[in-house]
């Protein structure tokens, strides 16, 4: 599946703009969410570069509504690098815990753990995720409904729009993903 959508921190409490997406969209559920990335030592696609980025994932899902187990591979503009979209292939397991074990012993290793409370919002073109995200801050998701025929440039660009519309604070697209930002803060710690 094509997936478009835009990252941005946002710059208000929970409540506040709980309150702003209920206005602006239907309120359609609550989630737990422990995602858990892996990498392989053998294979360099999976391996993050030197700043964080990854361009292909592998993540397994614990939710309060079922375990996942996804495969992504982000793409690019060739012009200026930035991310246009993902494409990814996500199938129901029975257990993350054994999907994880079952990895672990064909070698596969824990990259980033992402723990966060998801509230999810929609609206006729859009979902909207508000994501309380551990060691991060608050993070607000807009994805377009499934689209393969329209423009990924556009389709974030009329996102954009739409954040600004909602008239809270927020950051500018963050560009990348919260694994990207849990490793950039993972590997400024070590530094200093």
């Amino acid at each position: 599946m094509r997936e478009i959508e835009v990252l941005v921190q946002v710059h208000e409490n929970l409540e506040k703009a709980r309150e702003i997406l209920e206005r602006s969209g239907q309120f359609v559920k609550a989630l737990r969410i422990h995602d858990v990335y892996l990498v392989d030592p053998k294979r360099s696609n999976l391996r993050p570069n030197e700043y964080g980025g990854l361009t292909e994932a592998l993540r397994i899902r614990k939710t309060d509504g079922g375990d996942f187990l996804t495969h992504k591979i982000d793409h690019f503009d060739g012009k200026t690098g930035a991310w246009t979209h993902s494409d990814e292939q996500e199938i129901g397991v029975e257990s993350a815990q054994t999907t994880l074990m079952i990895f672990k012993r064909l070698g596969f290793e824990e990259l980033v753990v992402v723990d966060m409370e998801r509230l999810y919002f929609e609206t006729s073109e859009y979902v909207i995720s508000l994501e309380d995200v551990k060691g991060l801050g608050l993070f607000m998701e807009v994805e377009a409904r499934p689209t393969d025929v329209r423009d990924a440039p556009i389709v974030r660009k009329e996102i954009i729009q739409f954040i600004q519309q909602l008239g809270f604070e927020t950051s500018k697209d963050v560009g990348v993903g919260k694994p990207e930002l849990l490793l950039r803060k993972r590997m400024k710690a070590e530094l200093k």
